[in-house]
């Protein structure tokens, strides 16, 4: 394995959404330098212009010109488990786990990526590091097998406003082979929030056997500059599928099944989540933000999928399984601005 294309990237005070559209597009932006990303500006060859002057001005396709992306996610939150609880409170022992079984269909497009992401959300009042905070502990895998986590900078003063610490950093991590369509593999990440850091993140295909295992513990945690919305601290499991804004042709949609959450506290790993989409009938949505009283825990149903987002296109199926008849499907197709 290797590394390479370590790059910082500007995110400061930018909605996670976009946030995300940017990092990425950046990111394959380095793989594929040939692409010209809407709006982008270049100076076109002689040759370019003969053709140009030859055909006459085309204009691009106006699904091209008028699409854009964002994450398809669910996630689910957890606090009131006496586990959980006395875990959320620890300063001393807060490692936390999360795995999930993916699987994509042969003609996926290159530049979709898949993830799973681990969140400790801290209140305003009554937090442990920082007012109003969301640790993140977010990694991505594309189907050429890149591994993509997200940090931060571990100089950075988390308590001060979030406009004066620097950005996430993410970084290139090659499995050395591409990932096999339609079959199920299993990715795993592994977090300390007390350290503010990775552990590990975990590769596993049983069908070509490739089990591969990244030590990540040099990489700090993001925090994510959009803060917190709840009134007390909870534990979030996440997972997703976002395309880069490439527009690749292929499908884009990402099935997911068996996921697992754990804690590691007082030396021994309890099950917080283990769930394979059986539990309710499809995701919740995503509940407005003028809903009375839609930041406070109890709102929500605890250890309930709700969309991640409200553009997230996402749903449980019983068309595509790895056990017990169903899977959730993350749809992360283009779609045109303004429509979600």
């Amino acid at each position: 394995m290797r590394k390479r294309s370590k790059q910082n990237l500007s995110i400061g005070l930018i909605a996670v959404a976009l946030s995300v559209v940017i990092v990425v597009a950046y990111l394959y932006y380095l793989e594929f330098p040939e692409t010209q990303f809407p709006g982008a500006v270049s100076q076109p060859s002689d040759q370019q212009q003969q053709q140009e002057e030859q055909e006459g001005q085309q204009e691009e396709p106006p699904t091209q010109q008028n699409l854009t992306t964002d994450l398809s996610g669910v996630g689910a939150g957890f606090y009131s488990q006496p586990e959980v609880e006395a875990w959320l409170e620890s300063r001393t022992s807060k490692i936390a786990m999360m795995e999930g079984w993916f699987m994509f269909p042969e003609d996926l497009a290159d530049d979709v990526l898949w993830c799973v992401d681990v969140e400790f959300f801290e209140p305003p009042i009554g937090y442990l590091y920082a007012p109003s905070s969301d640790w993140v502990s977010l990694v991505y895998i594309n189907r050429k097998g890149q591994v993509i986590p997200w940090f931060g900078d571990p100089h950075n003063d988390y308590q001060a406003p979030a406009s004066q610490y620097n950005p996430a950093t993410v970084e290139i991590i090659e499995l050395g082979q591409g990932l096999e369509p339609n079959v199920w593999h299993r990715i795993r990440v592994v977090t300390d929030l007390v350290a503010k850091k990775f552990v590990s993140f975990n590769f596993y295909e049983p069908s070509s056997g490739m089990n591969a295992t990244l030590d990540l513990s040099s990489y700090y945690l993001w925090r994510n500059p959009a803060g917190s919305m709840w009134d007390g601290k909870v534990l979030g499991y996440y997972l997703g599928a976002f395309k880069a804004p490439l527009f690749h042709p292929g499908s884009n949609v990402i099935y997911a099944d068996d996921i697992v959450g754990k804690i590691y506290y007082n030396e021994e790993w309890i099950t917080v989540l283990n769930d394979g989409f059986e539990a309710q009938p499809d995701i919740f949505p995503l509940k407005p933000m003028m809903e009375k009283d839609w930041w406070r825990r109890e709102t929500w149903e605890e250890g309930k999928w709700y969309q991640e987002r409200l553009a997230s296109v996402v749903g449980i199926t019983s068309t595509v399984y790895r056990s017990d008849g169903h899977s959730c499907f993350l749809d992360a197709s283009p779609f045109e601005e303004g429509t979600r």
